[in-house]
This record gives structure tokens, C-alpha cells and sequence, in this order.
């Protein structure tokens, strides 16, 4: 989670930290792993930036998570 995700080397950063988790966890190797990227709030260039990369975008509206764009990606 970060407070101001809006840094294409963040987004790149945690695709290499998410690789690390079957390095570190072998014994979670069979599973498919799903990179959810969450914050207060996303700008939209960096939704699609997330989406490219195969990331969910999760924000908070209100009280409520909600992963953007969770459609696009399904």
C-alpha cells in the first residue's frame, strides 16, 4: 500500500517483489499469484499502467475497498 502510488517504478518494483514470494515461500510455488496494488487513490494513467502489467487497483471510496478495475482484468 502506498499513500501516493502514482510512480511507474513503484508499479515495477512491486512486480519484482511479488516475484520474490515463490523464492522466499516455495511452498506456495503451485498457486497463481494475483499483484493487488492498493491506496487511498490511483490517478487513472496509473490504473492502465497497473493493467498493462496484469495488477488489480484497489481504493477506498468511503469506507468501502473496491479494485477498479477488476473487470478489465478478469
Amino acid at each position: 500500500m502506498k499513500a501516493n502510488p502514482n510512480r511507474a517504478e513503484y508499479v515495477n518494483d512491486f512486480l519484482k517483489k511479488l516475484q520474490l514470494v515463490k523464492k522466499f515461500l516455495p511452498a506456495l510455488i503451485e498457486y497463481t499469484f494475483y499483484g493487488i496494488s492498493a491506496s487511498l487513490d490511483v490517478k487513472p494513467k496509473t490504473v492502465e499502467l497497473l493493467m498493462r502489467k496484469g495488477i488489480y487497483a484497489m481504493i477506498m471510496r468511503g469506507d468501502i475497498l473496491e479494485i477498479v478495475n477488476f473487470e478489465d482484468l478478469k
